[in-house]
């Protein structure tokens, strides 16, 4: 029998209409306007571009973007993960090998560039405490004699993300574990607790879980999106391929 184009298989065995997302558009232009708002910040010559329909920065709207993509794929991904070890190990695995390249690479090729020799403990301790930043939330920004007559001297500040987005992980998948009646009215208690951080901190303000120092307000932003990605991803991921 020959499958219709127009309609795949879900999980339960029912039919359902193809929908072709947009998922890779939607990264690209959230990676373009990283870029471009990171570029004009790091210039010093430009603050970033301001978006007032959402009061957020154009780098800013984007970063959420991002978390709720994720938010709507780990979900997805953690409801069809056999066990713990299946589901982490995927995130582990996506996420560390990658970490280890970014910050050797980025460290090395700024040592050698530079002609930084003086300083290489500093490179090597940038290294060594982002490779620890999951377990502390926080990140080393500079390294001495890098970009230092520089407005900004951050060395691959969007590494600061990293952090949020591993403990979303972590978070979301006990509500994936949950009998089914119950994920809904969890996921939308999550959602509203960091909406309600989201409003109430603060970009100076330190929120700590266990070891971990988050910043309370992006804490509570990227947590929202995240959760809010979830919430799509439960309702409506037979409809979303």
């Amino acid at each position: 029998m020959i499958a219709d184009p127009k309609y795949f298989r879900t999980e339960s065995g029912t039919l359902a209409p193809l929908r072709v997302n947009s998922f890779d558009f939607v990264r690209f232009v959230a990676a373009v306007s990283v870029l471009l708002s990171h570029h004009l910040l790091l210039s010093g010559l430009y603050p970033e571009p301001y978006i007032p329909g959402i009061k957020d920065t154009l780098g800013g709207a984007a970063v959420s973007a991002f978390f709720g993509i994720s938010g709507f794929l780990i979900f997805k991904s953690g409801l069809s993960a056999s066990d713990w070890a299946d589901y982490f190990s995927a995130r582990i695995l996506r996420l560390f090998p990658n970490l280890l390249v970014c910050v050797f690479t980025v460290a090395l090729v700024t040592l050698v560039v530079f002609d930084n020799y003086d300083n290489w403990r500093s490179h090597a301790e940038w290294v060594l405490w982002n490779l620890q930043m999951i377990l502390t939330g926080g990140v080393d920004y500079a390294i001495d004699g890098i970009f230092e007559e520089q407005p900004n001297t951050s060395v691959n500040g969007s590494l600061w993300t990293l952090p949020y987005e591993f403990w979303m992980y972590v978070l979301v998948f006990p509500i994936c574990l949950l009998k089914s009646q119950f994920r809904l009215i969890t996921l939308i208690s999550v959602y509203f607790l960091f909406c309600h951080l989201w409003a109430n901190g603060s970009w100076q303000e330190s929120s700590r879980f266990l070891t971990i120092g988050f910043v309370s307000l992006a804490l509570g932003k990227l947590g929202a999106f995240f959760m809010a990605g979830a919430i799509v991803s439960l309702l409506f991921s037979d409809y979303i391929r």
